[in-house]
């Protein structure tokens, strides 16, 4: 997500990593836990997958506790001096792939969907939530940008937690 505005001012967009915590990759984390812990259990490996359900469990509640902002009902990338980035992006909605949302939030998080000063907008679901003010209608690679693999990500995710009206749509 080269150019997507998600860092602190201060740090190259595209050369630094921000010295940040980015939700996409701690999302991708867990869903690989979710994955190797399936592959384990199909080959019979049980003994195995203790420490990955250990993992899993810790990654879960650590984005619980520090990335979802109970207010905003919605995941954001954490900044080094530990303050929440603001940015409402694609990546975010890797949560629903690697079922770390709490039952309770998961439609309002959903909500930010069919927003249409958000991600409902005339092409769904650009990367970049449409009320950030580096959003683009002409795409801008990663600031409003639709791509395919993160909407087939965001479709297979409303899939997997029972929303299939709002994927189909």
């Amino acid at each position: 997500m080269d150019n997507s505005p998600r860092l602190q001012k201060g740090y190259h967009q595209i050369l630094s990593t921000g010295k940040m915590v980015w939700n996409d990759i701690c999302f991708q984390a867990i869903l690989n836990c979710n994955i190797l812990i399936k592959m384990n259990k199909e080959l019979g490996n049980i003994d195995d997958i203790t420490d990955l359900i250990e993992e899993e469990k810790y990654l879960k509640n650590m984005v619980n506790l520090k990335l979802w902002n109970k207010e905003d009902k919605y995941y954001y990338d954490l900044w080094k001096n530990g303050k929440h980035s603001g940015v409402k992006h694609i990546g975010a909605y890797w949560s629903l792939l690697s079922k770390t949302l709490d039952e309770n939030d998961l439609k309002p998080f959903i909500s930010h969907l069919e927003n249409e000063n958000e991600f409902n907008t005339n092409n769904p679901i650009p990367t970049l939530s449409k009320n950030n003010p580096n959003y683009s209608k002409d795409g801008k690679y990663w600031k409003g940008g639709v791509w395919a693999p993160t909407n087939y990500m965001v479709l297979n995710g409303l899939k997997e937690n029972g929303y299939h009206s709002i994927a189909y749509k």
